[in-house]
């Protein structure tokens, strides 16, 4: 791993550190705690770089002697050391990840969990490693609730519109508002990138999550040969497809006041 030329400061009781390369400036109560803050510090900023696409910086600087001619104005006889950035726990930065795309604040998914905002915060710490897997279990249930719905109400609501953009107008007016002089059915498809599709019906029940923190959607069906058939896979790795199977009047209803008694 990459070292970088960090630079120690002490003055009286106040402690601090510097990393020119990746300008992380970080105070501490004693040298092993500011020590620890700028490895800490360097790790997040690697970590931006990389968000933002950026080549990370090399650790030109390996001396004191390396040092641009304003630094060491600042600092003269720097006290330096090479460091390595922080270990990261990358399981962390994807809890973190899905907590931002679910909404909820960390006190929400506390209450929801049964546990503290602090216990909720520290699974998304980037340097915590003691995540259980009945702890991540119960926020995958949390999160369910607010990411998984979410998804699940987005897709039906594409469904719905892929609907309308089939069925012609006039047919839907014939139909009336609550289909009350005839049906306007409508086959969906969904279409893997393989070419395999299953057609279906009833959007509520066949198509199913397995849950957020595998996003796997699960179509059930038949396939073009009329066969019953399961396909599963990413939401968004489908393409959904609506067909138009016609309008179908209503049968006529008998007049209830003639029903045998």
């Amino acid at each position: 791993m990459t070292q970088y030329l960090s630079l120690y400061i002490h003055d009286g009781d106040a402690h601090g550190g510097l990393i020119p390369e990746l300008r992380v400036t970080v105070t501490g109560k004693n040298r092993e705690q500011v020590r620890q803050r700028l490895q800490q510090g360097a790790a997040l900023s690697l970590l931006e770089y990389d968000r933002q696409d950026l080549p990370r910086p090399e650790g030109q600087y390996r001396s004191a002697d390396d040092l641009p001619a304003e630094i060491l104005a600042d600092f003269p006889n720097p006290d330096t050391e090479l460091i390595e950035p922080a270990d990261v726990n990358a399981y962390s930065l994807h809890i973190e990840q899905l907590v931002e795309a679910s909404g909820l604040s960390d006190s929400e998914i506390a209450r929801r969990m049964g546990t503290s905002p602090a216990a909720v915060g520290r699974l998304q710490d980037p340097f915590y490693f003691g995540q259980t897997l009945a702890t991540v279990e119960k926020l995958q249930r949390a999160l369910d609730e607010a990411t998984l719905g979410e998804r699940q109400r987005g897709l039906f609501d594409d469904l719905g519109r892929l609907a309308l953009a089939v069925v012609p107008a006039e047919d839907r007016k014939r139909a009336g508002p609550v289909n009350q002089w005839g049906r306007t059915p409508v086959q969906f498809s969904a279409v893997a990138h393989d070419g395999r599709a299953v057609h279906f019906h009833n959007r509520l029940y066949d198509v199913t999550y397995q849950g957020v923190l595998s996003a796997v959607v699960h179509v059930r069906g038949v396939d073009d040969d009329g066969r019953p058939a399961v396909i599963s896979g990413p939401m968004d790795s489908f393409q959904w497809r609506a067909t138009y199977l016609g309008f179908q009047p209503a049968e006529p209803q008998r007049d209830s006041h003639h029903l045998p008694v």
